[in-house]
């Protein structure tokens, strides 16, 4: 997808069509699209806040990162520094 803009902006089209037909979906997060507009709630709903406290204790240095995983919202899309 990459490289392509107007298959990005297909999918971007297709997939807030498919949103508006079932607003209260999620999306599996080994499958996510990068481009989804809001992943804290696709995939952790509300148990977001939750799990970003738990890995605030288990994580405090926030080392464990991973492309919209829990906290990604602090780190950079290429996950290289802290936004």
């Amino acid at each position: 997808m990459v490289g392509c803009p107007p298959c990005q902006a297909a999918l971007l089209d297709n997939t807030a069509k498919l949103r508006a037909l079932a607003p209260q979906s999620g999306a599996y997060l080994n499958e996510a699209s990068l481009y989804e507009p809001n992943p804290q709630k696709a995939f952790f709903g509300s148990h977001y806040p939750e799990l970003k406290a738990i890995k605030a204790i288990y994580d405090p240095l926030d080392l464990f990162i991973g492309a919209d995983g829990v906290g990604s919202e602090a780190w950079t899309m290429d996950l290289r520094c802290r936004g």
